[in-house]
């Protein structure tokens, strides 16, 4: 059957109003920050003869103080996947001020008096898992011509997004007379772990194209990738017109970095921190927190960030803040991300931009994040911005901190700028 303009015009009157019901009918909110009895749920949508697409509305009965990241997948009921409708499966994130969201589902044919499901939860800890109905998930109703009804509700969200009372310190750096980072993550005794100063897999990022060398003051005489400045540790990213040089005093070269045919030195030293070899067992359970200032130096890609030991990207990485400097003094790529392996084994990420929330980059802040069981939560300055649930494997890993310079932020424009400073004033993970 095929509707005239005017019929498709009063259908998606109809779907707004309907939306604009769904959302009228939500509990009163709740305190911000807070999420005491913060439920979420599905409902019917109202599906016109003829058309191909079913919107399904999802709605919080508060609106969203943080960012709060839900996954959706499709179910059979009567109707059939693959014959009435196409599978849709992906996550939903409700930005802080929002409260609903709709789901698009496609259609192979009209419904008629068929329906299917949309359900809506937490994913379980193992990635594997497919949801299912039960607790901790929703379902809600997809027909031709249904009222509105709620669907079930969700347990209150207050649990997941607090870090847990009671914690005990398991590991804390506040960069004092006993700090040491090496080559090897081992202290002068060639026994006791301490910091790395390199990536797992050496000095170089070539995934990335990094015009930066990872330096070690060792390794590169004339480099300092550390210092102390107002008494607080920095992390330091320099700039060398004949390029970082080895111990024998050779510039090293930058296979990715050619001009004029010519391979070029690496120009800018990067700075990284690693408790590859002296903490390596983050895992659900725990809350990693610094305390530090962002650099904003143009070309520059300083984070804060954990992935895991046993090497297994993207499996899980969990990046508390980093910064994309393409432009100088821009903040437009501020933000926090995490990345995991989706069920199809793809690299899948969900990032949220920072500036947008209101915080201000420039100032020290104390960035964490709480892996829980159901989910995790990050904080700024000990208030949650955003949760996700928790798609990750159980792995441990271990967290560093660095300067990047150049790659996906683009090749630094003025040397004139550097070096770039990140001031960290302490490192803890709680358990």
């Amino acid at each position: 059957m095929n509707l005239t303009t005017e019929q498709n015009n009063l259908a998606q009157q109809i779907m707004a109003l309907m939306v604009k019901a769904t959302e009228a009918a939500a509990p009163s909110p709740q305190p911000a920050f807070n999420h005491e009895g913060l439920n979420l749920y599905v409902r019917d949508a109202f599906v016109a003869p003829g058309d191909r697409v079913a919107r399904v509305p999802i709605v919080l009965d508060a609106p969203a103080a943080q960012t709060i990241v839900v996954k959706y997948v499709t179910q059979n009921d009567t109707a059939v996947e693959g014959f009435q409708f196409n599978r849709a499966e992906g996550y939903a994130a409700f930005h802080p001020g929002e409260q609903s969201k709709v789901i698009a589902v496609t259609l192979k044919q009209e419904l008629g008096a068929k329906r299917f499901r949309l359900i809506v939860g937490w994913p379980q800890n193992n990635p594997s898992v497919k949801i299912t109905r039960g607790t901790g998930v929703i379902s809600g109703d997809v027909a031709a011509l249904t009222g509105l009804q709620q669907g079930a509700v969700l347990p209150s969200l207050s649990g997941l997004l607090q870090r847990p009372a009671n914690m005990t310190l398991a590991f804390s750096e506040t960069f004092g007379t006993g700090f040491a980072a090496t080559d090897g993550g081992l202290k002068a005794d060639g026994i006791t772990p301490c910091w790395g100063t390199r990536l797992a897999h050496g000095r170089t990022q070539a995934t990335n194209k990094e015009v930066g060398y990872y330096a070690d003051a060792v390794i590169n005489p004339g480099t300092t990738p550390f210092l102390t400045v107002d008494g607080k540790f920095n992390l330091q990213s320099e700039f060398f017109q004949d390029g970082v040089k080895d111990a024998t005093g050779t510039p090293i070269p930058c296979g990715w970095d050619v001009v004029g045919g010519q391979v070029q030195p690496f120009r800018f030293s990067a700075s990284l921190i690693s408790t590859q070899r002296n903490f390596n067992t983050i895992n659900v359970g725990s809350y990693v927190e610094a305390k530090l200032t962002m650099p904003r130096v143009q070309g520059c890609w300083p984070a804060f960030w954990f992935v895991a030991t046993d090497l297994s990207w993207p499996s899980i990485e969990f990046d508390m803040f980093e910064g994309f400097f393409s432009k100088a003094g821009s903040l437009d790529q501020v933000g926090t991300t995490v990345h995991w392996k989706a069920d199809s084994g793809a690299h899948t990420m969900f990032s949220l931009r920072l500036p947008q929330l209101g915080i201000d980059i420039a100032q020290p802040h104390v960035w964490g994040v709480y892996w829980g069981q159901q989910a995790a939560t990050f904080f700024c300055d000990d208030v949650p911005y955003m949760t996700v649930p928790n798609v990750f494997p159980s792995k441990d890993c271990y967290l560093m901190l660095n300067i990047a310079v150049g790659g996906l932020v683009t090749k630094p424009a003025d040397p004139a700028t550097f070096p770039a400073r990140m001031p960290v004033e302490w490192v803890k993970v709680w358990k």
